[in-house]
């Protein structure tokens, strides 16, 4: 069977704009946090990202599409609410670092482990 490692990459990132973007687009304003309205989703990426890695599909492409998923999805979210209201993100460049730290913070340590297993699977 031939590897297609497009195919895993495609696929690990629309479910994790799925994941990730519905939850946070769906929450109103006065009830969000961050990152804690990001890391359900954010969970599913550094799961993806492992298995991007330990099936040697892509490691660091992989890492970079999944771990800017949540910025991107911060950044549309400031988008959005600022032309509907543009004073109510006035911390706008903190939603986006802080949606930085957390991606970082799940995608990194998965992509770590899938690499762990690739090596040891090659072994």
């Amino acid at each position: 069977m031939k590897r297609r490692p497009h195919l895993w990459l495609v696929a690990c990132t629309m479910v994790c704009v799925l994941a990730i973007g519905l939850p946070y687009a769906l929450t109103p304003y006065g009830k969000l946090n961050l990152p804690g309205a990001l890391f359900p989703g954010l969970w599913l990426a550094g799961a993806g990202a492992f298995v991007l890695a330990a099936l040697q599909a892509g490691a660091l492409r992989g890492m970079l599409a999944l771990g800017a998923i949540a910025p991107l999805v911060a950044w549309l979210r400031v988008l959005v609410d600022a032309a509907r209201d543009p004073t109510s993100h006035n911390l706008w460049p903190f939603e986006i670092a802080i949606a930085v730290g957390a991606s970082l913070a799940c995608v990194l340590p998965g992509a770590a482990l899938g690499m762990l297993v690739a090596r040891l699977r090659q072994r």
